[in-house]
């Protein structure tokens, strides 16, 4: 929740490999993934409650969600979620791969192409966060959107030592 706090503090601390913040690029990727990724919340967050949470929090988890969304989880996934919410996602993951690629400065996978920033970790922690909930969740997202699987894929290194 902290994570650009965190960045800052490594970019100073650790100034190479620099995670370019300087472009501001993560601070103008941040509402294009939302328009990619709250559609799908009727998708994600019932998968969530479902495969995720053990059940020692599970009734807190879905009394919070009921409150939050004025229905059951699984009446917001029967009302809003399925082909509806993938549907009103593709707008955002359209926009989300035009931003992959009208910034690159060379080839590569990246957000500026062979160089890594802040902004690919953003993009690539939700690609993750899908995977985990379920790798079907995960290949939809990517299907058409080849770059945004290359990126995910780049950015793997650094998810390696996730315990």
């Amino acid at each position: 929740m902290d994570s650009a706090i965190i960045a800052e503090t490594l970019e100073q601390e650790y100034p190479e490999p620099s995670l370019r913040l300087d472009t501001k690029l993560h601070e103008a990727v941040a509402p294009i993934i939302g328009k990619a990724s709250f559609p799908l919340i009727p998708v994600f967050i019932p998968r969530i409650g479902r495969d995720i949470i053990p059940p020692s929090a599970s009734e807190h988890f879905y009394s919070t969600r009921e409150k939050r969304f004025g229905m059951p989880l699984d009446e917001l996934e029967r009302q809003k979620g399925g082909a509806k919410a993938w549907e009103a996602a593709k707008p955002g993951l359209d926009e989300l791969t035009a931003f992959l690629n009208e910034h690159k400065l060379d080839e590569g996978p990246f957000v500026l192409g062979s160089k890594v920033c802040y902004a690919d970790f953003l993009i690539a922690c939700m690609i993750e966060s899908l995977r985990r909930i379920g790798p079907d969740l995960y290949d939809k997202f990517v299907e058409h959107h080849g770059e945004l699987r290359a990126l995910h894929e780049a950015c793997k290194p650094w998810m390696e030592n996730d315990h």
